[in-house]
Order: C-alpha cells, then structure tokens, then sequence
C-alpha cells in the first residue's frame, strides 16, 4: 500500500503524487513544571497540584517524493504544495493512511524541495502543533476487539444515575477532553465540590473530564427513581 497524509481534506497523493518514503515523529516532552522552593532541596513539582501533566507540541516531518516530467512542472506543483500546507492558520486534521485509527491537528510548518533534477524532487513538510493523537472513533463506538488491552482497558460508557449514589468515568486520556452524553431525565450531580446539571437528551458538556477517575455523586434526580446516562468522546494519546 503507498503511504501518504491528507492535510486540511486534501489528499496528497491523489493531488500532487506524493508518497511517503520516511516519516520522524517521537511523543511530544513535557514541559518543564518544577520551581524552587525556599528552604527546600531540590524543587516542587507543580503537576502534583494540577494533577496531570502538560506537552510540548508534538512534530512530524514527512519525507517523500515528487515525479514529474521536467523542472517546470515540479515548480508550479510545489507552489500548489506550499499554499496547502502554509496558508491555513491554526491547527488543522493531518491524517496518517497508515494510522487510520487516529488523526492530528498539526499547522504547516515548513515545505523543502531536496532538489529539483528533470522533474524529480525529494520533498520535506514538516508539521507542528497539538501534542495529543485523537482518535477517530468515539467510545461509544469502539468495538471489543478494537481494543489494544495492553495500552487500554474497556471503557463503559452507559451507566445508572441514582440519588445519593455515585459512577465513575474513567478518561485514560493523558489531556482533558470534551464530551457529550444522553440522559433520559433530567439530574444534578457533583464532581470535585461543583454541581453540574444534566438535562434530559443529548448534549455537549460545558465542562471536561480531567484524566483518570471522574467520580459523580448524583445529587437529585428530581424524585425519578431511574435515570440511564450514557457518554462519548474521543480519546487522546502520546
């Protein structure tokens, strides 16, 4: 199968030939949180307040090559490459045909023609921006055996609102993330000392679940005995 990327819906070997030989891409570092503290040895790790990390950008450069039939018309496909590549602003979808299960949201960083010799070229593109890989399946939808069970776990995603019990949503993400769910009946829980209401149907949250456990104490139900709340979002990785 040839390799290839698709940058802002534009796939590049449909367009312009270009067929990945090597790609460079290591998991984003993170960034330095840790201050001195008076009287102390050595410093503070602040994450420990927070709770979770944070990263770098994350890179990829993307090496591969251009065929055409003379220098002429390399030059005007690069031009097209380049106002692909650099002319959004922001962060936009990079999908990896390789990688089908998960996608970036990567900015242009750069475009370098190797050389340009009768028509052929080596070209590099590098791209940079958000750290996390974002799947393309959300939780509700991912299969059983869809799961790698050796860098993830089963993920339910349906659960009992019941007053003065609690459920738990666990986000393996290493980032918060936005999600929607579905309530039948409208409820009030509590999760860290804020009360959040859910009301009945389907919604995007205004707030995220921070990563690992997300308790939910459910703290009125309206007086209906059985409330079903189901959740969707689309997990992060290094």
């Amino acid at each position: 199968m040839i390799r290839t990327i698709t940058y802002n819906g534009v796939d590049f070997y449909k367009a312009f030939g270009f067929i990945v030989d090597t790609v460079t891409k290591q998991p984003p570092s993170k960034k330095e949180n840790r201050q001195s503290v008076p009287y102390k040895s050595g410093t503070y790790n602040m994450y420990s307040n927070l709770g979770y990390s944070l990263f770098e950008d994350r890179e990829l450069v993307y090496t591969g090559q251009l065929i055409l039939d003379d220098s002429t018309d390399l030059d005007r496909l690069l031009t097209k490459i380049n106002s692909i590549v650099m002319s959004p602003s922001g962060d936009k979808v990079l999908q990896d045909n390789f990688n089908p299960e998960y996608h970036y949201l990567l900015e242009g960083q750069s475009v370098a023609l190797a050389d340009n010799e009768r028509g052929y070229g080596e070209l590099t593109i590098t791209f940079k921006g958000y750290p996390f890989k974002i799947w393309n399946k959300g939780i509700h939808d991912v299969k059983w055996d869809e799961i790698n069970f050796e860098l993830d776990e089963f993920q339910p995603d349906s659960f009992s609102a019941v007053q003065g019990k609690t459920f738990t949503v666990n986000n393996t993400s290493p980032e918060l993330v936005p999600f929607k769910y579905t309530a039948s009946a409208d409820f009030d829980v509590t999760i860290d000392g804020n009360t959040y209401h859910f009301s009945k149907g389907t919604y995007t949250a205004g707030y995220k679940l921070k990563p690992g456990k997300n308790v939910f104490n459910v703290v009125n139900t309206n007086s209906v005995s059985s409330i079903t709340v189901s959740f969707d979002w689309y997990r992060r990785e290094l």
